[in-house]
């Protein structure tokens, strides 16, 4: 009878996130009055996550909002795309909320821009990445058991 190799496992690196509930905040509630984005979040190995934006204010008239997650290899923004984009967020009408369907990430840096226009606009609003599932988080380098 012939042996049997073992092979070693490659493990993951960074620690092994159990919970469904890990979120990357993009923007946190403060009012957005001009054109931006939130600069690059390095999220780590996520490979699904859900975007979620609200809004408890707007103001202005004829506010309108575009938004667009991008994603990109590193935090210089190397081989950004765009992921996934909101429809367009036009008036008034506060306490909206904008879900995604579960994206699919390739690279591990996120960011979101939103384009602003109308007469003085001002849109509180919180844009928020929540990672589906398990996940490694690379940021911590524990080696996972």
């Amino acid at each position: 009878m012939a042996a049997t190799a073992h092979v070693a496992n490659k493990r993951t690196p960074g620690k092994l996130v159990r919970s469904a509930g890990t979120f990357h905040q993009l923007a946190d509630g403060t009012a957005l009055v001009a054109t931006g984005n939130s600069g690059w979040l390095d999220i780590g190995m996520v490979k699904e996550c859900i975007a979620h934006m609200a809004h408890v204010a707007i103001t202005g008239t004829t506010p309108t909002m575009d938004v667009i997650i991008e994603i990109a290899d590193d935090s210089s923004g190397t081989g950004a795309e765009t992921l996934f984009a909101f429809g367009q967020v036009v008036g008034t009408n506060d306490n909206t909320e904008s879900k995604s369907p579960t994206l699919r990430l390739d690279k591990r840096y996120v960011k979101t821009t939103w384009t602003i226009a109308g007469t003085t606009p001002s849109f509180a609003s919180t844009m928020t990445l929540r990672s589906a599932m398990d996940h490694y988080d690379t940021a911590n380098d524990i080696d996972p058991a």
